[in-house]
């Protein structure tokens, strides 16, 4: 119906995320053979689709996926697993400051084929963690033949990964060497604001972390996405 197909595009939409598009791009100005991109772009795109409908012909259908769901809002589960994301992340913290800005700014993007594909295969796995992509899993998973499934997860992958296809234009149109320069000297420029902007936004994303799970241990409720356990 067409609730089916309007349901799988809004839930792709609201599974946007810029991340992979973002680092094809910066290889593509950079210069990163193409072949290594083109096996990143097609491994994240068919892999996302491949995983959506894997988990919807399995576990979409048997309320697996919305029983973990609530566990995770109302349960110690989440809060255990906030605790394990203070200390790594606390970990990387002090290697980053340890390491300092200037290393930053000679760590260019450079990576095999079978490095890409390794690295969009994570990417893709950790699309579970994200509630527009469980929500196309389980709306594709409700009674829907094969068929159905697949197109509708691809239509899934299409909204969410859109900007790929910018980049895959980028492929064939070829990336100037001008464009190429100018990112890199702006990496290599802004290298210390972006160490300092993004140890900001981790002290901030921990303390977040240690606020939820401090609400959940002092009062049995999470600060955000809480649900009653009954």
């Amino acid at each position: 119906s067409a609730h089916y197909w309007l349901d799988l595009a809004g839930f792709g939409v609201a599974g946007f995320d810029p991340t992979i598009p973002l680092i094809a791009l910066a290889w593509l100005l950079l210069g990163v053979p193409r072949r290594t991109i083109t096996a990143f772009v097609a491994t994240a795109m068919l892999g996302t689709w491949a995983y959506g409908v894997v988990l919807a012909l399995t576990v979409g259908h048997l309320g697996i996926v919305t029983t973990a769901a609530h566990h995770l809002q109302a349960g110690p589960t989440r809060a255990v697993l906030e605790g394990a994301t203070l200390v790594a992340g606390a970990g990387w913290l002090v290697v980053r400051w340890r390491r300092g800005p200037q290393l930053l700014a000679d760590e260019k993007p450079r990576t095999t084929v079978t490095g890409a594909v390794l690295l969009a295969l994570a990417l893709v796995l950790w699309w579970v963690a994200d509630p527009g992509f469980i929500g196309g899993v389980v709306v594709a998973g409700r009674g829907h033949g094969l068929m159905t499934i697949v197109l509708g997860l691809g239509l899934w992958v299409l909204c969410a990964q859109w900007p790929l296809a910018l980049v895959a234009a980028g492929l064939v149109i070829g990336a100037p060497d001008r464009p190429a320069r100018a990112f890199e000297a702006w990496w290599d420029r802004t290298a210390p604001y972006r160490f300092a902007a993004l140890n900001a936004l981790i002290v901030l994303s921990l303390l977040a972390v240690v606020a939820d799970a401090l609400g959940y241990a002092s009062g049995g409720r999470y600060l955000v996405l809480n649900r009653h356990h009954h």
